[in-house]
C-alpha cells in the first residue's frame, strides 16, 4: 500500500527529469526557424549579387562607396580613409568577395555546418556594412546572429551534429586538450571575465564620440530651458536627432558591445552557479 501511495511523487518525479532531459538535449531547437531565417536571407542576397552583372564588375560596390563617402554617411573618419585609400581600388575583388561569404554563409546557417563559424563571419560582414554607414538591415541581422552564436544553434537539423560525432577524438590529443585547459582557465576565470569585460566595454564607449544624433555640447549649451517644463520638449529637439537616432551606426554598435559584455557576464555567472 505504501508503494502505490508514492506512485504520484515517482510519475511526477519521473516525469520532471524526463522533460528536463529534454529541454537540455533540445535547448535551441525554438531557434531553427531564426537559423533558416538568417541562412536564407544570406543565401537570397547573394544569389541576387550572382546574376546581377553590375555587382560582379564592381561598379556598384563603387557607387556605394562613393555614395556614402560623399554624403557624409560614414561617421567614422578612419573606416571612410580606409574607404578611400584601398577598399575603392579593389572593389572587384571585395565584390567577388563578398558575394562568396554571403553565399557561403547562407548554405553554412541554414545547413546548420560549422554554424559558429559562419555566424562570426556573417557578423564581420555586418560591422564592416554598419562602419560604412548602412544599418539597416545589417543591425537587425547582427543582433539575431549573436542569439544564435550563444547557442548551440547548429546542434539541431544541423551538420554539426555529424561533425561533432566525427571529431569526437579531438579532445584526446595533448596540444587540444593543453589549449582547452587554458581556454577554459581563461574564459571561466575572473582574470578573463575582468579583461573580457574592458574590452568590451572600452570599445562601446569609443563609439560614443562618434556619435552624430546626440549631441552633449549643444545639451550643455541649451541646459537653461530645463527651467520651464513647456520649453523641455524643444530641449530635447536640440540635443537629440530623433528622427536619425535608429539609423546612427556609433549608437548601435556601443549598444551591441555593451550586451555583448552583459552575456559574458550572465554567461560567466551561469558557470560558477
Amino acid at each position: 500500500m505504501q508503494h502505490l501511495k508514492n506512485l504520484p511523487t515517482l510519475y511526477k518525479e519521473n516525469l520532471t527529469l524526463f522533460f528536463n532531459h529534454l529541454s537540455k538535449r533540445h535547448q535551441a531547437s525554438y531557434l531553427l526557424p531564426l537559423r533558416l531565417f538568417i541562412g536564407l536571407g544570406w543565401l537570397r542576397a547573394g544569389l541576387e549579387k550572382l546574376s546581377d552583372p553590375m555587382w560582379r564588375s564592381g561598379y556598384k560596390l563603387q557607387l556605394f562607396f562613393e555614395e556614402q563617402v560623399f554624403t557624409g554617411q560614414v561617421p567614422f573618419l578612419g573606416y571612410e580613409n580606409l574607404i578611400i585609400t584601398f577598399f575603392s581600388e579593389q572593389v572587384v575583388f571585395l565584390s567577388g568577395l563578398i558575394m562568396v561569404g554571403q553565399l557561403l554563409c547562407g548554405i553554412a546557417i541554414a545547413t546548420g555546418m560549422f554554424t559558429r563559424l559562419a555566424l562570426l563571419a556573417a557578423m564581420f560582414m555586418n560591422l564592416n556594412f554598419m562602419l560604412a554607414g548602412r544599418v539597416n538591415p545589417s543591425a537587425f541581422y547582427l543582433m539575431m546572429q549573436l542569439v544564435l552564436l550563444r547557442s548551440n544553434a547548429g546542434l539541431i537539423f544541423g551538420i554539426d551534429i555529424w561533425l561533432n560525432r566525427k571529431w569526437r577524438l579531438l579532445p584526446t590529443y595533448p596540444l587540444y586538450s593543453r589549449y582547452k585547459y587554458y581556454f577554459n582557465f581563461f574564459t571561466q576565470g575572473k582574470l578573463g571575465l575582468r579583461l573580457t569585460l574592458s574590452f568590451l566595454v572600452g570599445i562601446c564607449l569609443a563609439f560614443n564620440f562618434f556619435t552624430t544624433s546626440i549631441r552633449p555640447l549643444t545639451c550643455l549649451e541649451n541646459i537653461s530651458m530645463l527651467s520651464s517644463i513647456q520649453l523641455f520638449t524643444s530641449y530635447l529637439n536640440a540635443c537629440v536627432d530623433l528622427k536619425h537616432l535608429l539609423d546612427d551606426p556609433a549608437i548601435f554598435l556601443c549598444l551591441f558591445f555593451g550586451f555583448l559584455a552583459l552575456s559574458v557576464v550572465l554567461s560567466h555567472k551561469r558557470v560558477y552557479d
